[in-house]
């Protein structure tokens, strides 16, 4: 399954990057005109991020819409090593309480800024890849992808 940068969509505000969608069926185009250079910059990174090249991005974050818990996740699943995963209950554990998994979850399946906050990286406890907003098959593209990343450069 190859992936098409061009299904994703990329809403920025003033703040920053307000959210980073996978939509394979819409032909819907944001109007970012005002915010070219950092659409341009978000386009690039995720380029280099499906090429094998980039495994941490540097972009403008926009948390205004997030809850302080989900903002707290989100910035803690940043961290999460590329290639590697992690679980709900470990990322609970991390942020607040252990037994506060599902809400993690739930933070999870709303990520609004998919890729870039590797929200793919969070599995559950049993080894099942849970939700993710843009599509279990996404998921497990995008996991995939990061492992063979890995793979290609233990080879060299």
């Amino acid at each position: 399954m190859d992936f098409d940068v061009r299904n994703i969509l990329i809403s920025i505000s003033s703040k920053g990057i307000d959210s980073i969608l996978i939509d394979n069926k819409s032909t819907k185009n944001i109007n970012n005109k005002n915010f070219a250079d950092i659409e341009d910059r978000a386009r690039c990174q995720l380029g280099e991020y499906f090429k094998g090249t980039r495994k941490k991005f540097s972009l403008p974050i926009n948390y205004e819409n997030c809850s302080e818990f989900s903002c707290k996740i989100l910035k803690e699943t940043i961290k999460i090593p590329y290639g590697e995963t992690r679980t709900y209950s470990w990322l609970a554990k991390k942020c607040t309480n252990p037994k506060s998994y599902r809400a993690v979850g739930q933070v999870m399946r709303r990520n609004p800024f998919l890729i870039v906050i590797p929200c793919h990286r969070v599995i559950s406890s049993s080894g099942e890849l849970g939700g993710f907003s843009g599509g279990i098959e996404n998921k497990k593209f995008l996991l995939y992808h990061e492992q063979n990343v890995i793979k290609e450069e233990q080879n060299v």
